[in-house]
C-alpha cells in the first residue's frame, strides 16, 4: 500500500511541476504577444517601408463605422492590424472626427497620417468655430475697453483693475 501511495505522489508532483511549467512558459509567450502589440499601437510603422509605397482611393461613407473602415483599411494594404488601428484612433487626436468622402491614402503613410487626412474637415471646422467664437470674444472685449464707462453689471461697482485702467484712459486723454 504504502508503494503505491509513493507512487500516487510522485506523479501527483511531477503533474504539478509540469502544470507549472507550462504555466510559466504561457505567461512568458503571452507576455511577448503584449509587448508586441502595445509597440505595435505605439510605434506604429508604415506598410511600405521604402517610403515610396502606392496610392489607394478609400471612400468613407456616412454612416460607415470604424471597424468597417479598418477592416477596408486592412484588405487594402494600407494597415496591417484593423484592432490596432482601432485603438490608435481611439487614442489620437482624430478620435470621431472622420468625415465622409473620398481619399487617397498610400501605403508610405503612418496610420496617424491617415486619420489626419480623414479628419481634416472637422479639424478645419473646429478651428473656425474656434477662431469665430475668438474674434467675438476679442470684439466683445474691445468694443468694452473703448467705451470709457467702467460700470459693472453688479450695480456699477468697479475692481481695481478697471479703476486703474480708466484712470489710465483719463491720464491718457489729459496728457494729449
Amino acid at each position: 500500500m504504502n508503494s503505491r501511495q509513493g507512487a500516487l505522489d510522485l506523479v501527483v508532483n511531477v503533474f504539478k511541476y509540469v502544470l507549472i511549467i507550462l504555466l510559466i512558459f504561457f505567461l512568458v509567450r503571452e507576455s511577448r504577444n503584449a509587448y508586441r502589440l502595445g509597440y505595435s499601437i505605439f510605434n506604429p510603422v508604415p506598410m511600405a517601408a521604402d517610403g515610396e509605397g502606392k496610392d489607394v482611393q478609400v471612400t468613407v461613407a456616412e454612416d460607415e463605422s470604424l471597424g468597417t473602415l479598418a477592416a477596408v483599411l486592412e484588405s487594402d494594404g494600407l494597415i496591417e492590424n484593423k484592432y490596432v488601428f482601432r485603438v490608435q484612433e481611439y487614442f489620437s487626436p482624430y478620435h470621431d472626427k472622420i468625415q465622409p468622402g473620398t481619399y487617397t491614402l498610400n501605403t508610405g503613410m503612418l496610420p496617424n497620417e491617415m486619420l489626419e487626412i480623414m479628419a481634416a474637415d472637422a479639424e478645419n471646422a473646429d478651428a473656425a468655430d474656434s477662431g469665430a467664437a475668438a474674434a467675438e470674444t476679442t470684439a466683445g472685449t474691445a468694443a468694452s475697453d473703448t467705451s470709457g464707462e467702467t460700470s459693472s453689471a453688479d450695480g456699477g461697482e468697479t475692481t481695481d483693475a478697471q479703476d486703474e485702467a480708466a484712470e489710465d484712459q483719463g491720464g491718457a486723454a489729459a496728457g494729449e
